[in-house]
């Protein structure tokens, strides 16, 4: 079965769930944090000139934190963070309720990968194609270049709707400078992801699984 695919205008409701185990190793002494968060958010999708306006609300956060070092992202909570994409999924421009707020813009480039990119040509099973993305996070000079391999696994019955099935293999690096009381800190490290995305017939993202690892030398240089 193969059938051009591009997202709708339409109102949704996600959850996103979150769990984190990070491992640091300190002039050999080890410590293992667990984190967790669960958001609420409300997807309006409207048709624009071409392109589609996606308005994201996140109505609700709970955060299991142990650091106290993402308490920051409780204060969007009820924020509205813009986004305008391609029929594709492919992200033209994000917007942040507060441009001047860095966890709000770190929050809105991560919303970027909620869509999963659509083939361009017609759907059909073993498609597949690539691309490549270069973030920037937040204030700090942190680069992360991703490169993503994505594979049209088939057609299935998703939750009783018909549902294009996609997979996403990224391999990224990431490289840069960060500063933490007072001290300047090289990064340098790489991670490898994989997800499942599916979905509708009708245009509409469905839900994803994704699960990823990532190791990242921290050398304290000044």
């Amino acid at each position: 079965e193969a059938a051009t695919l591009a997202y709708a205008a339409g109102n949704a409701r996600y959850r996103l769930e979150q769990a984190t185990r990070v491992v640091q190793e300190v002039m050999g002494q080890v410590n293992t944090t667990d984190l967790s968060s669960r958001q609420v958010l409300s997807a309006v999708i409207t048709q624009g000139a071409g392109n589609l306006a996606l308005a994201l609300t996140i109505d609700s956060i709970e955060m299991t934190d142990p650091t106290g070092a993402a308490a920051g992202v409780l204060a969007a909570r009820g924020q509205t963070f813009r986004l305008v994409l391609a029929p594709s999924g492919l992200v033209v421009s994000t917007t942040a309720p507060d441009s001047t707020n860095p966890v709000f813009r770190q929050i809105s480039s991560g919303l970027s990968d909620l869509l999963p990119r659509l083939p361009s040509s017609p759907a059909s099973a073993g498609q597949t194609w690539s691309d490549t993305v270069t973030r920037s996070a937040g204030d700090a000079a942190i680069s992360t270049r991703l490169v993503r391999q994505h594979r049209v696994v088939g057609w299935e019955d998703r939750d009783g709707a018909r549902a294009l099935h996609i997979t996403t293999t990224t391999a990224y690096t990431v490289t840069g400078t960060t500063e933490a009381q007072g001290q300047s800190i090289e990064l340098n490290g790489n991670g490898a992801s994989t997800r499942d995305a599916f979905v509708s017939a009708a245009g509409l993202f469905l839900g994803s699984v994704e699960t990823d690892s990532a190791l990242v030398n921290a050398n304290v240089t000044s």
